[in-house]
C-alpha cells in the first residue's frame, strides 16, 4: 500500500468521524451507505495493524 492509499484512507476515516453524530441524528442517510464506511473503517485498521 503506497502513501497515496493511506493518506486517501485517513481522508475516510475523516469522514467517518465527522459523519457519526451526524448519522445517528439523521435517519435520512441510508443504513447501506453508513454499513460501507464502517467497513472501510474496520478494513483501515486492519491495514495498520499489519502494518505496526
Amino acid at each position: 500500500m503506497g502513501d497515496e492509499d493511506s493518506s486517501r484512507m485517513e481522508g475516510w476515516i475523516k469522514v467517518v468521524r465527522r459523519g457519526k453524530p451526524h448519522i445517528s441524528k439523521s435517519p435520512i442517510i441510508d443504513s447501506q451507505h453508513f454499513k460501507e464506511l464502517v467497513h472501510i473503517e474496520k478494513k483501515f485498521f486492519q491495514v495498520l495493524r499489519m502494518k505496526q
